[in-house]
């Protein structure tokens, strides 16, 4: 969120502001993107890790069917990459359609007074928190489809 509202808050000063809020607004799908995979990147390694401590402990037990149990348990980070992959398009493409759809209804506001562009802020600063929430949502479920999947 932060990145995002230091790229949006300039907007209310200068020439074209509603073109440069509609520019700032297109990039916020792009912006979630990025700290979404930030965080999903983070989550992969966190259980490689933790697996990593698993695979060994199931090693020493020297038990003729660890290989395999070690094999399986070396898929677990793919699946959950692909897992958080796949939320994180969808909530990049949820924030775009929102993006859209105001900066389709901001054509008006071009030639506007100081209270248009207010609502033109406000407007912004709330994609911006529909955004993180769109994001932590993502996140979210993807933590509780990978537990599910780990209970299996």
């Amino acid at each position: 969120e932060n990145k995002t509202q230091s790229k949006l808050l300039p907007v209310s000063s200068g020439s074209r502001p509603v073109s440069k809020a509609c520019s700032a607004m297109e990039d916020i799908p792009k912006l979630v993107g990025e700290s979404m995979y930030k965080v999903a990147s983070h989550v992969v390694d966190n259980v490689q890790r933790r697996l990593s401590s698993i695979s060994e402990y199931i090693r020493n037990l020297q038990d003729p069917a660890a290989e395999k149990v070690i094999r399986n348990l070396q898929a677990i980070p793919t699946m959950v990459h692909n897992l958080l992959e796949a939320r994180i398009e969808k909530a990049k493409a949820t924030v775009r359609y929102r993006v859209r759809g105001m900066v389709s209804g901001l054509g008006g506001t071009e030639n506007a007074g100081s209270t248009n562009r207010q609502q033109l802020v406000t407007q912004i600063r709330r994609i911006s928190a529909e955004a993180e929430h769109e994001a932590g949502e993502a996140v979210r479920k993807a933590a509780l489809e990978c537990c599910v999947h780990a209970t299996r």
